[in-house]
């Protein structure tokens, strides 16, 4: 059994009893099974209220370490209590333009299926209806049905809400490597002898929130950067050009930018699939032909595949991969994370799948 250190009774919160109980049970001091001291035990030991001592074993039960058996005692279990994958939405992944986010849940549960996990999604549409249902969510972590929670597209209240939860660890997927995403694409269209590359924004300036957007252009700018230092090329590279992420706004755009007066774009790199229609639409109206006078290359997303009679340049990014290496550190980390934000290391890197468009 265990000693509690001195500097722990009387004084301890909740969290610091939990922490401690949590510390025996990694060491191996309690083992898979064991039975814990009763109640009145256990406050002699550590010198707490009841109500503190039932919290402090509330979050072991919601973190899976520990077991209530009713008559028989409380028991440290062989492992996680629940399997179940909590996948948390901050927009409707169904009525999104883009097909990232419906590929992406369906991914979280073809991939859980395939490694026995179970998972369950949690949709927060609207602001307005918060509070009503994130009441689900609570009631899930409270009767420990979930194992971990897996946040995407977090903003508003619900990542002020998940940034307070210390309940569950949240794991933070990989992100899409943006960075080596325009590297790519600008280092393919100046091997092709381009030198007037245009580079549409993966930002959208009413859309993406500030802080997101600043992060964004930076590894935009980073990736134009490191292409033209690797081609030699003089001068500034291209800036990224933000446009709202509709097919009009790209549409309105194309056709003002290549009516201008002065050298025209020799190329076209879009960064944002939503834009890649409105792009192509444009290109026909002006009588553009791709590659010989203006090339294209383009961002697609895995399942949302970009229909045109030429086969395109994409730089293809597939929401499997990003699901597949947050199972694969869920997996591989072993005991029982800790409650907080863990962000799975590392970042995905697109495809490139040459077409007739450059």
């Amino acid at each position: 059994m265990f000693t509690v250190p001195s500097q722990l009774r009387e004084r301890s919160n909740y969290l610091e009893i939990a922490d401690f109980l949590e510390s025996q049970v990694v060491s191996g001091t309690l083992r898979p099974n064991d039975r814990l001291p009763n109640t009145p035990e256990l406050l002699e030991m550590f010198g707490v209220s009841r109500d503190t001592l039932q919290r402090a074993l509330g979050r072991l039960v919601r973190r899976g370490l520990i077991k209530r058996m009713p008559r028989r005692g409380t028991f440290v279990t062989a492992g996680v209590a629940s399997s179940t994958v909590g996948v948390v939405f901050g927009k409707d992944p169904f009525t999104s333009s883009s097909g990232f986010y419906r590929e992406t849940l369906a991914c979280f549960f073809r991939e859980g299926r395939h490694l026995n996990m179970d998972v369950k999604a949690y949709l927060f549409l609207e602001e307005s209806t918060f509070l009503s249902s994130v009441r689900e969510l609570e009631q899930d972590i409270r009767d420990g049905q979930l194992r971990c929670l897996v946040s995407i597209y977090l903003s508003g209240l619900l990542g002020h809400w998940m940034e307070d939860q210390t309940d569950l660890p949240i794991l933070l997927p990989p992100e899409n490597d943006t960075e080596a995403r325009v590297r790519m694409g600008l280092e393919h269209l100046l091997k092709r002898g381009r030198r007037r590359p245009l580079l549409l924004s993966l930002v959208s300036p009413d859309n993406t929130p500030t802080h997101l957007a600043e992060t964004v252009l930076a590894e935009e700018r980073s990736g134009a950067a490191a292409a033209w230092r690797q081609a030699g090329m003089e001068g500034p590279p291209p800036e990224p050009v933000m446009l709202m992420d509709t097919d009009q706004a790209a549409y309105d755009y194309i056709r003002q930018r290549f009516q201008e007066a002065g050298p025209l774009p020799d190329a076209i790199l879009v960064n944002h699939d939503l834009n890649t229609k409105g792009v192509l639409f444009a290109l026909a109206e002006l009588g553009l032909r791709m590659p010989e006078q203006v090339a294209l290359v383009t961002h697609e997303n895995r399942g949302c595949e970009h229909f045109f009679p030429k086969a395109l340049t994409r730089l293809v990014c597939d929401p499997r991969d990003n699901v597949v290496a947050t199972y694969t550190f869920l997996r591989q980390s072993g005991l029982p994370l800790p409650p907080g934000q863990h962000a799975v290391p590392g970042k995905i890197a697109p495809i490139l799948i040459e077409g007739a468009s450059s």
